[in-house]
């Protein structure tokens, strides 16, 4: 390859060189006084002797735009960051503006500041995340100072939140569910729950656990699932094998109440009958399945459009508050009252 058309040196080139992570570089570049000296003065030196020239004359000069903005999401596979992904690109395409997608999962195992990192290179105008795992977002207050960030999920750091966030009401829409579970007179309700390391599932459990306390009642079992059907069935044999059935179970999503009723279904355990099941987000099919899926309906082109036009408010240099989308509750046939 020739020198003419030889890549040039990357900001990730930048941080390997000077042996430290991306999130530094990008420090030293938008905010050197909240960078060490050594520190700062061993990143310079990497810059000049790799040549490091930043794509980003623009940036001085927010009237131009690249009309690109980047989203990454930690989960394709599971169906709510997926359907986020559609309504976000539907949403942006409207707006006139194009997708760089980035996938954060244990498959691709790149490092997030890596991802930034080339967003930046890539002159991108803003980046939604969706769905994004909590590391993730705590990488990505590091780079609120090149480009805005939109959240769909309620991000929760110990550090000062620079992100701007457009989501559903994941606590509400989990007492929802457990609030049509105790009305129904069912008083022992378990949960399964999402992995611990997505703020969804945790507005989830905790919205579980307020409902009951308001109503005078003990928690009842909790489960931690991975977001899919095999570990809904999962938790759901092991259930069974406890000889301790609930009353009801409130799932995190979907897909592992679906797996969990397939376990009932196969030990003789009738739905509702025995045990009623709720599930969360309203996956495309729910209402087919045997028994329909209760379900919690998330606001998906709400927050799609939400997202895309908060971006867009923030490229004009206008602040906004989180902006919690209601969700809302579908009652169908795995629900039903306590020894109907």
């Amino acid at each position: 390859m020739s020198s003419r058309t030889r890549r040039g040196p990357s900001m990730t080139d930048v941080a390997r060189h000077a042996r430290v992570s991306a999130q530094t570089v990008s420090r030293v570049l938008n905010d050197p006084e909240a960078v060490r000296e050594s520190t700062r003065v061993r990143v310079l030196a990497a810059i000049e002797e790799l040549g490091y020239r930043r794509n980003l004359q623009a940036r001085s000069l927010r009237t131009d735009r690249s009309d690109v903005i980047g989203v990454v999401t930690a989960a394709t596979s599971i169906y709510s960051p997926s359907r986020m992904l559609h309504e976000i690109e539907s949403a942006a395409r409207q707006a006139g503006l194009a997708l760089q997608l980035a996938v954060l999962d244990d498959a691709t195992r790149i490092p997030p500041d890596a991802v930034f990192a080339s967003f930046m290179e890539r002159n991108v105008d803003g980046v939604i995340l969706v769905g994004p795992r909590n590391w993730v977002a705590l990488t990505a207050q590091e780079f609120t100072g090149s480009f805005p960030i939109v959240s769909t999920s309620l991000v929760d750091v110990y550090a000062e939140n620079r992100l701007r966030m457009v989501c559903t009401d994941n606590e509400l829409g989990a007492r929802l569910a457990v609030r049509h579970l105790i009305g129904l007179g069912h008083r022992l309700i378990d949960h399964v729950t999402g992995p611990r390391e997505f703020y969804d599932a945790v507005d989830r459990m905790r919205g579980w656990r307020k409902e009951l306390f308001v109503n005078g009642l003990l928690e009842g079992r909790l489960f931690h699932g991975e977001f899919d059907a095999r570990s809904g069935y999962e938790i759901g044999r092991r259930m069974i094998a406890s000889g301790r059935l609930p009353d009801a179970v409130f799932c995190a999503n979907d897909q592992m109440a679906l797996g969990l009723c397939r376990a009932l279904h196969e030990a003789g355990i009738s739905v509702p009958g025995e045990v009623s099941v709720v599930g969360f987000d309203n996956i495309d099919g729910s209402e087919y399945t045997v028994p329909s899926l209760t379900t919690v309906e998330q606001p998906y082109r709400q927050i799609g459009e939400g997202a895309v036009a908060a971006l867009r408010a923030a490229l004009l240099g206008r602040e906004s508050a989180p902006r919690l989308v209601q969700p809302r509750l579908v009652v169908r046939e795995s629900t039903g009252p306590r020894f109907a």
